[in-house]
């Protein structure tokens, strides 16, 4: 449980909905779902005078901040090339992107840059047609082809080689009551992005668009229209029966994983007749031998019920049973990186899902791929360009003064026991805070080729693999950045298993922080609205109902007594049931859903005002504050504006652990009495609700 909240805390801008730009794999298969950024029209934004242009003062502040603050924003258009959201982070992006493409075009930029021009010649990638991926359906029909149950394992081991995820998800992280590194093995196997898209009768377009795109790219692939109409209809039964197994949400977010295991007690517990060989498996996979055969607990089985269901089905099945599902996994890290023609497909594909009009340039594709694959080599490149050591200095001092905000928040609470109290205060002393970016990156560990894009990403695809595997049973250092984050990620990151606070380089610049100045200089209003209020949501992450199960040590404990539990649930059920009033695309906020991440909205933003309200200067009058509070305010709010279509309104309605960017912004602030006394709301108004201190927890 602590581990799939870890995937759900771990950054600001993750929805648990498909990456919605061409990369490695297909677009609607990657669980990551990083935003993309692109430029508005007209100048880029440099600091306070832009900000009014984002805004519609025609809109009481009283009646819907959110509104007032992004109303400006909100009525520009998407342009054609966007997918379906843009945030007014996402500029941020733009700047970097530009940036690195300009460096990385012509011979600069080292590994990353040649892979970066490798990912561009679109001619070579042409030239070469399907020639590249059909020695690998090959492989998966001569396999199934023998006897036996070996060359099923075999074809399963070589797709999770290639980083695909074929019947099940797995990765290897810090344990969760140890800093030891252990792989996690979960539900997955899915094209969609919820298992709901296969059951429920109103997602009946999504499987239709999915049936329609797996027929074309076998079509695409050289397969007969009779072949490919049998292929869409097999992958789209296997998929539906693999839904089926999965747990519900509700479920997932109460089920508990089997204490850790050895290799040699996953294999024994999850071998059955005719099923897959587990230990060849892992062999296969990569696993040294060494810890196969060791009795040390390196396993973690999360969704134990998927995997009952999943042994079984397996069992049951003739191998041949999987033959069309199993190339379609297969294909999922191999064929995106083919011609235009796929392309093309996937396009078509999104657009029914999700209403996407245009591709974006595929610099931009090349680019974004690479960021999301290897972080370090490429972020390596950016930091030495990016220059942000003051500013890096200036938010490490910004988070200092957050912790010892934070701290006397923590004294002053009234549901927390003095127990938890003491606990709370070492785990904050304690924290350690990374800025920038990696400090050592390691060598990229393959050669990489000028014309032959596809094994590059092939290669690309085989190091992510061997990385995790080589991390088994090793221990995780706090400053360790992960595989999914780099210098370039505009998202911030807490590793509850380790403490640390991970800030990225390109957090340090507008609009998150103002540009200029230097290390010392003094923190404003501007600043801490927006990365303050950030790094606290970040921080508080330790301190909620799943940081709570980690203490000081890292150790899996709950250093919470009984009586800071309770008074913990009662508060957020306050809050849980404030959040659901409130609709979006015409459907109320899945507050059970949304909880930890409003909670941590609420206490970054209570953190970053207690901060902003220790910098003014003393002695000044009231009417003084006046404007550097409004100030802050609106740059909190507006770190949210957000531009997006219905379709993916009404999708992260179901998928996206934080609320609507309207509902954090006027949920949060409706019950900050702070905001209410600056902007003179009253009772009645729409921004003025109950400061219920029992529906108020940092």
């Amino acid at each position: 449980q602590s581990r799939r909240m870890l995937l759900c805390l771990s950054c600001l801008f993750l929805v648990g909905i498909a990456v919605l730009i061409p990369t490695l794999g297909w677009s609607g298969w990657n669980p990551l779902g990083w935003r993309r950024g692109q430029k508005l029209a007209g100048k880029e934004m440099t600091g306070q005078e832009d900000r009014s242009k984002l805004m519609d003062t025609s809109t009481s502040p009283c009646e819907d901040f959110y509104q007032y603050a992004c109303g400006g924003f909100l009525k520009k258009e998407l342009p054609s090339d966007h997918d379906q959201w843009y945030y007014t982070f996402d500029g941020v992006k733009e700047r970097d992107a530009q940036m690195m493409r300009s460096l990385m075009m012509g011979h600069g930029g080292g590994d990353a840059g040649k892979l970066f021009r490798s990912c561009l010649d679109t001619e070579s990638i042409d030239a070469q047609g399907i020639r590249p991926v059909l020695p690998y359906l090959t492989r998966v029909d001569a396999a199934l082809a023998q006897q036996g149950d070996r060359p099923l394992v075999e074809v399963v081991a070589m797709i999770h080689r290639l980083n695909s995820k074929a019947f099940f998800f797995w990765d290897v992280g810090a344990d969760v009551d140890s800093l030891k590194r252990v792989m996690y093995m979960q539900q997955g196997g899915l094209t969609l992005a919820d298992h709901n898209f296969y059951l429920l009768e109103w997602n009946a377009g999504k499987r239709s668009a999915l049936r329609t795109f797996a027929r074309q790219v076998f079509l695409l692939l050289g397969y007969s229209q009779q072949e490919s109409s049998e292929a869409a209809a097999s992958i789209l039964d296997v998929e539906t029966e693999l839904a089926r197994m999965f747990l519900s949400h509700a479920d997932e977010r109460t089920a508990n994983s089997l204490p850790p295991l050895s290799f040699k007690q996953v294999v024994k517990g999850m071998q059955v007749k005719h099923g897959l060989d587990w230990s060849l498996f892992f062999e296969l996979l990569g696993v040294d031998k060494h810890l196969l055969q060791s009795d040390d607990k390196m396993v973690r089985v999360v969704d134990v019920p998927f995997f009952q269901r999943l042994c079984g089905l397996i069992g049951r099945k003739d191998k041949t049973y999987w033959r069309w599902y199993l190339k379609w996994k297969l294909l999922d890290n191999l064929v995106g990186h083919l011609g235009h023609p796929f392309q093309v497909a996937d396009l078509e594909f999104r657009k029914r899902l999700y209403g996407v009009k245009a591709d974006p340039p595929r610099w931009r594709i090349c680019l974004h791929t690479l960021n999301l694959f290897v972080p370090d080599v490429i972020g390596q490149t950016y930091q030495q360009h990016a220059g942000r050591d003051d500013v890096a200095a200036r938010a490490e001092r910004m988070i200092g003064k957050l912790k010892q905000e934070f701290a006397k928040v923590i004294r002053r609470s009234s549901w927390m026991s003095e127990s938890s109290k003491r606990v709370a205060l070492v785990k904050l002393a304690d924290m350690d805070v990374e800025v920038g970016g990696p400090r050592n990156v390691e060598p990229l560990g393959f050669v990489v080729h000028h014309q032959r894009w596809f094994q590059n990403s092939v290669n690309i695809a085989k190091k992510v693999v061997t990385d995790q595997i080589t991390k088994l049973a090793t221990v995780k250092g706090r400053r360790d950045w992960g595989t999914d984050l780099g210098p370039m990620s505009v998202n911030a990151f807490y590793n509850i298993h380790t403490n640390s606070l991970f800030v990225p380089s390109a957090l340090l610049q507008f609009p998150f922080i103002a540009a200029g100045g230097h290390a010392s200089s003094p923190f404003s209003p501007y600043d801490l609205g927006s990365l303050g209020g950030l790094v606290g949501h970040e921080m508080s992450h330790g301190f909620d109902n799943v940081g709570r199960l980690f203490g000081p040590n890292f150790e899996l404990r709950s250093w919470w007594d009984n009586s800071t539990i309770r008074s913990y649930k009662k508060r957020a059920d306050c809050i849980g049931r404030y959040y659901h009033t409130y609709t979006s695309a015409g459907r109320h906020v899945h507050s059970n859903q949304t909880l930890e991440e409003d909670i941590a909205d609420r206490g970054g933003l209570h953190l970053a005002y207690l901060a902003m309200r220790a910098a003014l200067p003393a002695g000044r009058h009231v009417e003084e504050e006046q404007e550097p509070l409004k100030t802050f305010f609106t740059s909190w709010a507006q770190t949210w504006c957000y531009l997006g279509t219905e379709k993916m309104k009404s999708n992260l309605i179901s998928t996206d652990p934080h609320s609507p960017a309207r509902v954090r912004v006027n949920a949060a602030l409706s019950q900050f009495a702070p905001f209410a006394q600056t902007y003179r709301c009253h009772a009645g108004s729409k921004m003025y609700n109950s400061h219920d201190s029992e529906c108020n927890l940092w």
